[in-house]
């Protein structure tokens, strides 16, 4: 007979022992008493002894007392619910006095409370030593009572026993096996549902409301006393100031009194059974005590097991020393997921790829604008990412639900609403790169949110000066420079310098009373001598204000031009280049970089930038294109360049609508945006290659042997820029044109 049947029998069982009342509230006070299987107990007392005689009946099962509570609530006639013969009150009587009479869990507890002798608190008595009383937490810590686990070999407290008397810990301890009511498999029991038993993961996936956060969570502890179902935050502890990092945090030590949050809390270090390192604990699987990192590497890298063939972890050894799964290692641990049976599942019980597809359809499914971007997630490589993109609280996710929520049409201006936010310039590059939104300049765009909120924040008299200047002259020659060639963070930087040396200028007159009509040189040279020597690009705003009338004759000396200064020495060149071509532990990005700066000089805004197309290759030979005309690479290099255009960004998206051709060399987090000249230069720093004496000693090294037109053209310098370095190269190409001249082949 089942749960259900039984239910049913109860309800008939009662109703013949309670006639005229409705069959309805029978069977809702029935469901309440015994929810799983303890309604079979329940029949078991209906059959025997009655509801009538129940009240008094010193053995009946803990759904019997349940049962008359729910009944005396719903206003049943001739039933009195048993009451505690201490407190009073209507609750679950698991204890019996000596009289025969029941009284509560709680008053059982006070009534043999007492002080351990060991921690000083006032609780129940677990056993008595020769210094007093100890409670039942301080017994489990007493290392002398621990004993030898039969199957991690660790030395912890018993919490079960085999057939033949070797302990079990609670981490080896299995509950007994039944088939599960909702996914099927014989698997341990975690509770007792409607349809019958539930097992843990199937138990952790129903929806059901936190009675501390009114949210739908997972719930770590059950309704009971009167207390709530509770999430694992709830759960944990009061919000408390943590007493080791100062910050309000789900705290423990209501005991102690000494608050810790999780991060604080000291864990337990032991050697890694993958590592060998002595670090925190993870888990403790058959082969050992993991850390963090392993356990995460074991769990993302499953392999075919040996033993039984499954796709599994490897968290345990055959008798052979094998890596195994856990079932063979003796420990029912499935890592299996029961939607499509790949491994790695989460603790949802399936894994990220049968997940993440469920949650973009319940977010975004219903929308058609959204079409493109929910069918390239759901190809993702990455289905954790996406899955942790979905659910945090600050990501693009969060904020797409909340601008489809207030129903505004997706817009490149919606989104400006939102500045200093990083979600929002994710999202919105994910947005254009699916033709969702229209491709824009975002560095134009952003200098000109930049300077629309410097102007905001002016003085009007100022703002009437600096606007035409900032509008008609700076933005304007910065969409002069990205129609003409590709605008870099450089020279926006070098357009914002302008502005904010126009706007000192004029708060510093301001401050010493004299109107920008009045200035005069004395003034600007006061100012310019009391700041560094980046002042002196106030020469643009005063020539501006010069033909406009705004000003008086006034001159700014040049820009000193430095010069190069930080070399490698020969050895040192040579041996990081070498490094960059052998070293296969440096990231392959990092190798290729490092190789053209090391070996042509190449400006790192223009490696950066490198696509797919830009190398070229004719025959067994490829070239690069850094300039005007392609550089031979040598083949080294150009594996290296070979191997770094198979690697793919790990990003959310992997959908592009540009050409293979036109694909970046060097990919940025950002979907289809190529990584900053000012990231490469980070992770050039990180593996010790600085970047300005490198730069310099390759681009001396080309000046020596080549002329500057060549030079020029390959690495996209200026004229004048290559003729300085073949100065300072001191190289005399007269014979190189004497020779030239002599060629037939080059003869007018």
């Amino acid at each position: 007979m089942n749960a259900d049947q039984a239910r049913k029998e109860a309800t008939e069982l009662l109703a013949h022992q309670l006639p005229g009342v409705d069959a309805a509230v029978l069977a809702q006070a029935v469901h309440q008493a015994a929810p799983g299987q303890a309604v079979h107990a329940l029949v078991r007392h209906l059959r025997e002894h009655g509801i009538q005689g129940s009240a008094t009946e010193a053995t009946m099962p803990a759904s019997a007392f349940r049962l008359l509570t729910a009944l005396e609530a719903a206003g049943v006639p001739r039933v009195v619910a048993p009451s505690c013969a201490d407190c009073g009150e209507h609750k679950a009587l698991p204890r019996r006095r000596p009289d025969r009479s029941r009284i509560c869990e709680r008053c059982a507890n006070t009534r043999s409370a007492s002080t351990c002798c060991r921690c000083g608190e006032v609780g129940r008595a677990h056993s008595r030593t020769e210094d007093g009383t100890v409670c039942p937490r301080c017994a489990r810590r007493d290392p002398a009572s621990w004993e030898e686990c039969a199957r991690c070999r660790q030395a912890r407290p018993v919490t079960s026993r085999q057939a033949d008397g070797s302990a079990l810990c609670i981490n080896c301890y299995e509950r007994p096996s039944r088939t599960c009511s909702s996914c099927g498999e014989e698997r341990p029991v975690k509770a007792h549902g409607e349809a019958g038993p539930l097992c843990k993961d199937c138990y952790e996936r129903r929806p059901r409301n936190c009675g501390g956060c009114n949210q739908v969570r997972k719930i770590v502890i059950r309704a009971a006393d009167g207390r709530p179902d509770l999430c694992s935050s709830c759960y944990n502890g009061p919000l408390k100031p943590c007493s080791k990092c100062g910050k309000v945090r789900s705290c423990r030590g209501v005991r102690t009194g000494r608050y810790l949050c999780l991060s604080c809390t000291p864990r337990p270090q032991a050697a890694c059974a993958r590592c060998e390192r002595i670090r925190d604990v993870k888990t403790r699987w058959p082969i050992g005590p993991v850390c963090p990192s392993c356990y995460s590497y074991i769990r993302a890298n499953p392999k075919e097991c040996p033993g039984c063939g499954q796709h599994q972890p490897m968290i345990g050894h055959s008798a052979q020393s094998q890596p195994c799964c856990g079932p063979c290692a003796g420990v029912n641990r499935r890592y299996i997921c029961p939607q499509c049976g790949g491994g790695d599942i989460g603790r949802q019980g399936s894994c990220a790829r049968c997940l993440f597809g469920t949650e973009l359809h319940r977010h975004f499914g219903d929308t058609e604008l959204l079409a493109p971007l929910v069918a390239d997630l759901e190809r993702s490589e990455h289905p954790e990412a996406v899955l942790y993109w979905l659910r945090r609280e600050d990501s693009g996710a969060a904020l797409l639900r909340q601008l489809l929520a207030g129903g505004s049409e997706l817009s490149h201006e919606l989104l400006d609403t939102f500045p200093g936010r990083t979600a929002a310039v994710h999202l919105r590059q994910l947005l254009v790169s699916h033709g969702i939104l229209p491709e824009r300049d975002e560095l134009i765009a952003r200098t000109e949110a930049w300077m629309h909120r410097l102007l905001e924040e002016m003085d009007p008299r100022h703002r009437a000066v600096l606007q035409p200047y900032a509008t008609w002259v700076v933005l304007r020659r910065i969409r002069q420079n990205a129609r003409t060639r590709a605008l870099t963070d450089s020279s926006v930087t070098f357009a914002r310098e302008r502005v904010r040396c126009a706007v000192a200028f004029l708060r510093w007159l301001d401050e010493h009373d004299v109107a920008l009509e009045q200035a005069t040189q004395h003034d600007v040279d006061r100012w310019l001598t009391a700041g560094t020597t980046t002042r002196l690009r106030l020469i643009d705003f005063l020539r501006w204000t010069r033909r406009c009338g705004l000003s008086q004759e006034l001159t700014v000396p040049a820009m000193p031009e430095g010069e190069p200064v930080n070399f490698l020495d020969e050895d040192h060149h040579v041996a990081l280049l070498y490094r960059c071509v052998h070293d296969t532990t440096m990231p392959t990005d990092v190798r290729a970089a490092g190789a053209l700066l090391l070996l042509y000089g190449a400006k790192l805004t223009r490696i950066a930038r490198l696509t797919h197309g830009d190398v070229l290759r004719s025959g067994d030979q490829a070239s690069v294109a850094l300039g005007e005309d392609p550089v031979v690479l040598p083949p080294a290099v150009e594996q290296l360049l070979a191997a770094q255009s198979q690697r793919r960004p790990r990003s959310l998206s992997q959908h592009t609508t540009t050409p293979v051709e036109q694909a970046w060399m060097f990919p940025g987090a950002l979907p289809g945006r190529p990584t900053s000249a000012h990231r490469l230069r980070q992770r050039l720093s990180d593996h010790g290659i600085d970047v300005r004496p490198s730069r310099n000693s390759a681009v001396l090294a080309l000046a020596q042997d080549l002329p500057a037109p060549i030079v020029s053209s390959l690495l996209d310098l200026h004229i004048n820029t290559a003729v300085h370095w073949a100065k300072r190269g001191k190289r005399d190409w007269a014979d190189f044109l004497a020779m030239r001249r002599a060629d037939p082949i080059w003869r007018p």
